[in-house]
């Protein structure tokens, strides 16, 4: 194994150039890495986790395999190839760009969260038994 180190403009089309991103991971957040796999158009083959599910569509823009074996990554992995062979690099970048942008912006999504805040607060205005704490 050789470590080498890349500028970030290295790394950056160095990713551009790579069709699929796979992960095989058990537990995790949603990984910065998935986004920007995403961001330069990869095609995600990713183990099924909840926290994934925003924004990996199964055969959509993304692959899932549920049991974390060879055989189900391998499969996953066979049909991202050939969805690849459906939709050039270009395209596949500039759909994954405008969903990101839709699903993690940053306005957007403080206006839901202020809205969930509210509906608790209706909910639980009339209720003796809730108690705030400053």
């Amino acid at each position: 194994v050789q470590f080498v180190h890349l500028s970030r403009g290295e790394l950056f089309r160095c990713m551009e150039m790579a069709d699929i991103y796979i992960s095989a991971t058990t537990s995790d957040g949603l990984p910065v890495s998935l986004l920007e796999a995403m961001y330069f158009g990869m095609i995600p083959v990713v183990h099924t986790l909840d926290s994934l599910s925003p924004p990996i569509f199964d055969g959509e823009n993304g692959f899932l395999f549920k049991q974390l074996d060879s055989d189900a990554i391998a499969e996953a992995s066979i049909r991202a190839v050939e969805f690849s062979k459906n939709m050039n690099h270009a395209e596949r970048q500039r759909k994954n760009r405008d969903m990101l942008a839709h699903q993690f912006n940053r306005k957007t999504n403080l206006e839901r969260l202020v809205q969930i805040y509210e509906e608790l607060a209706r909910e639980h205005s009339g209720n003796p038994q809730t108690r705030y704490r400053a």
